[in-house]
């Protein structure tokens, strides 16, 4: 079979989600932005799976593979009292296994906050293959200092502008 003719593409993202919690059309939501935003298979993601999951219940996580490694890039939080042996029989957040929680958070993401969570693990993961230490970090008011931010690339400064002409939700966050 010829490498072009691979079942599995990658990078791929993998959106396991729970199916009593009735989360089905969340998730095809998220696979209909991420494929809008990631629309060219050859740089940005091949593919994206969905796995219904029945035997974990409150279940939602989106992965990305990028060749054989896979990594955590949302996990919903379960809440305190809620499988807390599966959550903690995972490892905990970032896919590493560490138990840091970094990639946990409460709730649902809203759509452009998943995609810059996809754009920077996709950016660090072919970043590390390729042997680069320097990774992209999402920053606060990237977008306003011409560098561009993960969804928005290029920026909007213009040459006269100071650097302290920050949006307001740029403030708010940056305070």
């Amino acid at each position: 079979m010829a490498s072009s003719d691979r079942l599995v593409k990658t990078p791929r993202i993998v959106i396991q989600y729970c199916t009593k919690c009735k989360w089905t059309n969340r998730a095809i939501w998220y696979t209909q932005e991420l494929f809008q935003t990631f629309a060219d298979p050859a740089v940005d993601i091949a593919e994206i799976a969905l796995q219904p999951i029945v035997d974990k219940p409150g279940t939602f996580q989106v992965l990305l593979q990028v060749d054989d490694e896979v990594t955590t890039v949302f996990r919903r939080k379960f809440k305190k009292s809620q499988n807390q042996s599966y959550n903690a029989g995972t490892g905990g957040g970032d896919g590493d296994g560490d138990g840091d929680g970094s990639d946990e958070y409460d709730g649902f993401p809203d759509a452009k906050f998943l995609k810059a969570l996809v754009k920077e693990k996709l950016n660090k993961m072919k970043q590390r293959q390729m042997g680069a230490d320097q990774s992209q970090e999402v920053k606060v008011g990237d977008h306003l200092s011409g560098k561009g931010s993960l969804l928005n690339e290029g920026g909007v400064k213009l040459a006269g502008d100071a650097d302290d002409n920050a949006c307001a939700a740029c403030k708010k966050e940056g305070a």
